[in-house]
């Protein structure tokens, strides 16, 4: 019972922070520049996600089918992903640290197969999908993990 009421104290005080940092973020923009691009930042990589989508849905973007295809299957995994793992309703889960890793998994396995088949994809993986992943499959926050 003790661990139990640890494990919820825990998570309150993390999502006071996270509270906390969004604020602080919200009452100075420089800081939030600062901070996404300081290190760990994925707007850039989130800004090529959104041009590939647009190309993907541009008929006269020169890629052959097959590669849109793909490209396609792949943009649309991502997006679903960065949808799950910002969604605040979803951080209040018990256990979102391991749904985001078993998805993240999931579309990484995925991935591995597209990319045995088409170097477009291998390209868009190396340099935008996994970088996207990697930073929405971060950790750091958590309230009990097994």
């Amino acid at each position: 019972m003790a661990r139990e009421v640890s494990v919820v104290k825990r998570r309150q005080i993390i999502d006071q922070a996270a509270r906390d940092r969004a604020l602080l973020k919200a009452s100075n923009p420089l800081l939030k520049e600062s901070l996404e691009t300081g290190g760990w930042e994925v707007s850039s990589e989130e800004d090529l996600l959104s041009k590939m989508e647009q190309a993907l849905i541009n008929k006269n973007t020169p890629i052959s089918n097959p590669t849109r295809e793909k490209m396609a299957l792949a943009t649309k995994l991502m997006r679903e992903y960065i949808i799950f793992a910002t969604n605040e309703q979803n951080r209040t889960m018990w256990n979102f640290v391991d749904a985001k890793r078993e998805k993240k998994l999931a579309i990484e396995q995925f991935l591995n197969d597209l990319i045995s088949m088409d170097p477009a994809v291998r390209e868009a993986n190396r340099a935008v999908f996994q970088p996207i992943l990697d930073f929405y499959s971060r950790d750091t926050q958590v309230a009990f993990r097994r």
